[in-house]
């Protein structure tokens, strides 16, 4: 295959183009910049990082991640990298905390549609990063601290690097050793996967990127260079420092074992990242749905579509294969998904006015689940405000729905970003409080910092345990209903179940204790006959006092 030269774009073209980036950027701005640090950590993960880049940059020390004062191998250190810097330059808040997240998840949308504008065109390459970055699964972790978002853009970027040289020989030794230099960064953000998720898409889509040639062999390896270049110096320094225990831990537990065994066990069926990816798609179920009725058509004739669900479905069946699964596992596959509805959108615009019955059908679907959500009693108490955003996103998709029926894709091209707008700003804007009582442990921390006495023994339950040592910046005793809380161990004391609770508040004459509401009847039973459990906060978490009697208490401070 011989590159042809690149033809010089009219100026309507470059002016439409132009138009693209603005509206890309107004979309990234709101989705990803706005009100970043509205929202608290959100528990368990979200402290997890903050907490420990922040004891990273207290320590001075960006070569070892740490977590309550001790080292922990449970990622590489490329995210506590980006939010060192970003806690330098902004200050250590929830902002500058998502601040690099935000900009990978900015970056990868532009890189979608520069992809698709390359592959598909102009129109199916905006219609790619609209529908990335405004799906609810995207628009959602791109808003929280984890590894995923920037894992996303490093593999993304790897995959796209690959396929541009593979369609290009003249320039194919650069674009690969550049797939090899982001597998490597991908490998400093998240491990091995760095490099499995685009060698899975490379292998998927070999012979359709026509094999070896004469010379690719040596740009492999080059690559391969380049790849452990990146990569494996922080690894080796970790090891080096940290001996075999690094290497069991991280490559052992932390990689092999997710493989092999569950950690959320309720997660571990077939169809769990079907229906992640599926949900993960509102308000875009048409567009997916569009996406997988051109499939067949797509493989046998457009060569980019079949690397783009090569690489889709050969990392979802290695990802469906793993024990350990999570939704922000696949964020990734958002991308050549988005791609592919693009791909289709632009097609049943341009060709087949009137889309499929499976894509209108998928549009009603959206419009009734959202309808329930504002309407229907189930079971979540949504303020007033929440339930009204609700219902104004059911009526723009309604809007939309009437706009696909009659075959004006552009019209509902234009509902659908709408209508996620109105769902983020109803969120951001008027779900703050229900959210951080749901969510996050901060309010409760703040109760904590002002009630508890010198010396008061301070225990919390397993999931609230980092939010509260980094927003109360105490580090108190985990409550757990089993003796291993975590994973990946932390190095504090544990207590288990309410037989625990209620040795462990004897031995400390009373303690402090902060759990999820629904799960303190539970540990109620541990509360000693005839000591009073005081409430001094109620909603999702409740604070507890939990005193012996007055008699006891006076006997104890003499």
């Amino acid at each position: 295959m011989t590159a042809e030269p690149a033809a010089i774009p009219s100026a309507s073209a470059r002016a439409a183009r132009v138009r693209d980036l603005l509206l890309i950027t107004l979309v990234c701005a709101l989705f990803f910049a706005w009100r970043i640090g509205h929202l608290p950590l959100i528990d368990p993960d979200e402290p997890f990082y903050s907490l420990s880049s922040r004891e990273m940059l207290e320590a001075g020390d960006w070569m070892v991640p740490r977590i309550f004062g001790q080292p922990q191998f449970e990622k590489p250190p490329l995210v506590y990298w980006t939010m060192i810097a970003s806690y330098r330059r902004f200050g250590v808040t929830e902002g500058a905390a998502r601040v690099p997240m935000a900009a990978a998840a900015m970056a990868l949308v532009f890189a979608t549609y520069l992809f698709g504008e390359r592959r598909f065109g102009r129109r199916a390459g905006l219609a790619a990063a609209l529908v990335l970055a405004t799906g609810v699964e995207f628009m959602v972790t791109s808003r929280l601290v984890l590894t995923d978002t920037l894992f996303a853009l490093f593999t993304a970027l790897a995959c796209f690097a690959f396929w541009d040289g593979a369609q290009d020989p003249a320039r194919r030794r650069p674009r690969w050793i550049a797939a090899f230099a982001w597998a490597g960064v991908a490998a400093l953000t998240k491990g091995p996967l760095g490099l499995l998720v685009p060698t899975l898409a490379a292998l998927a889509s070999w012979r359709r990127a026509g094999g070896l040639r004469r010379g690719d062999a040596a740009t492999l390896a080059i690559g391969a260079l380049v790849f452990a270049a990146i990569a494996v110096p922080w690894y080796a320094a970790m090891v080096h420092r940290f001996g075999t225990d690094y290497a069991r831990e991280f490559f052992g537990h932390e990689n092999w074992e997710r493989l092999v065994r569950a950690e959320h066990r309720e997660n571990d069926t077939p169809w769990y990242y079907p229906a992640v990816l599926a949900v993960g798609s509102l308000p875009w179920l048409p567009a997916l749905v569009a996406a997988c009725a051109s499939l067949r058509a797509a493989w046998r004739r457009d060569p980019t579509a079949a690397y783009l669900w090569g690489w889709l479905i050969a990392n979802l069946a290695f990802f469906t294969i793993a024990r350990s699964k999570l939704p922000t596992y696949v964020l990734f596959a958002f991308v050549p998904l988005a791609l592919l509805a693009g791909r289709a959108i632009t097609a049943s615009d341009a060709t087949a006015p009137a889309p499929r019955w499976g894509a209108r059908i998928a549009a009603l679907v959206q419009v009734d689940a959202f309808t329930v959500a504002a309407l229907a009693p189930i079971g979540v108490a949504l303020p007033p405000p929440v339930r009204a955003g609700l219902g104004a996103v059911a009526a723009l998709l309604a809007i939309g729905s009437v706009a696909l029926w009659r075959g004006r894709v552009s019209a509902w091209l234009g509902a659908t970003v709408l209508a996620a707008s109105a769902l983020l700003v109803t969120l951001l804007a008027f779900g703050g409080t229900w959210l951080d009582d749901l969510t996050s442990v901060r309010t409760a921390a703040r109760a904590i910092a002002t009630a508890r006495k010198p010396g008061e023994a301070l225990i919390v339950e397993r999931f609230l345990v980092r939010g509260v040592t980094y927003y109360a910046r105490q580090t108190p005793v985990v409550l757990s209903r089993g003796p291993r809380p975590y994973w990946t161990q932390h190095p504090l004391p544990v207590v288990v179940g309410a037989d625990g609770l209620r040795e462990f508040v004897r031995e400390h004459g009373g303690a402090l204790c902060l759990v999820e509401t629904r799960g303190w009847p539970v540990f109620a039973t541990g509360v000693p006959t005839g000591w009073t459990a005081t409430k001094l906060l109620d909603g999702q978490k409740t604070l507890v006092r939990i005193a012996p009697p007055a008699g006891d208490a006076v006997n104890r401070e003499h």
